[in-house]
């Protein structure tokens, strides 16, 4: 009699344990593509904003002067393309997790049934898979922190000018 494979034999619930790093993957990377979109979100607000101030002529978001927006305006244009960059490999990381998932499902489901050959064509498509993902979140994480640089130095530059607006606010002078 020959014995199955992954120790089915004594444990048929250790399919699991080829779910447990994909599944724990795509709810990481689902709540990173959720603050993404709503980074982006307001990175659109913001870039709007910025536009009406500079179309309009009229004072923004926290009195946004015209010349300081037409500053922001590039740093604000760029940081929603970041964004967008992020959230695309956010996409792919959760399908790729998703896919590995349900690749290893298969998997482990012809092993069971004693499809070695199958099983472990499944096992390298699911590394596969799952190291596209792995790449994906990683690029994902760069851009993010490109964004967040880039929102540092608007803020920056719209905290110099609104003290060169409002001369008080610089602080005591010696």
């Amino acid at each position: 009699m020959q014995t199955l494979p992954y120790g089915f034999e004594h444990n048929p619930f250790i399919i699991f344990t080829f779910l447990a790093a994909p599944a724990i993957l795509t709810n990481a990377c689902t709540l990173m593509t959720l603050s993404t979109g709503n980074r982006l979100a307001r990175s659109i607000d913001r870039m709007r904003s910025i536009a009406s101030a500079i179309t309009a002529g009229q004072a923004g978001p926290a009195m946004l002067s015209r010349e300081l927006a037409i500053e922001q305006f590039r740093p604000a244009s760029h940081r929603c393309r970041v964004l967008i960059r992020a959230l695309r490999a956010c996409y792919l990381a959760v399908g790729s997790f998703a896919a590995g998932t349900c690749i290893a499902i298969l998997g482990a489901t012809l092993g069971y049934f004693q499809h070695e050959g199958a099983a472990r064509l499944c096992v390298v498509v699911m590394l596969a898979v799952c190291s596209f993902g792995m790449l994906s979140i990683v690029y994902a994480a760069v851009n993010l922190v490109r964004e967040t640089t880039s929102t540092l130095e608007m803020l920056r530059a719209e905290a110099r000018g609104i003290i060169t607006t409002v001369p008080s606010l610089a602080g005591p002078k010696g």
